[in-house]
């Protein structure tokens, strides 16, 4: 499960624990829900306040690569993969 901690980006919960296995840090500015979802299994996608979608590897959790939406000032909150 991928929750917004609404702090420093997002943190994966595997069941049954109750902490994270792993976190994604994505740098923000404003306190909101940024949405995150599985791509295939093998990587997320998170939203941004600043215009970017980040990619991150499940595995490893490090970044892998980032897609530009909009502007600097552009919040991507939404994110569905299909």
């Amino acid at each position: 499960m991928l929750v917004d901690n609404l702090v420093d980006g997002f943190d994966l919960y595997q069941y049954p624990r109750t902490s994270p296995s792993e976190s994604f840090h994505i740098p923000r500015e404003k306190s909101y829900v940024f949405g995150c979802t599985f791509v295939g299994g093998k990587l997320v996608a998170c939203g941004s306040d600043h215009g970017l979608v980040y990619l991150y590897s499940v595995d490893t959790g490090r970044v892998a690569g980032k897609l530009r939406h909009g502007s600097w000032s552009a919040m991507v909150q939404v994110i569905e993969v299909f």
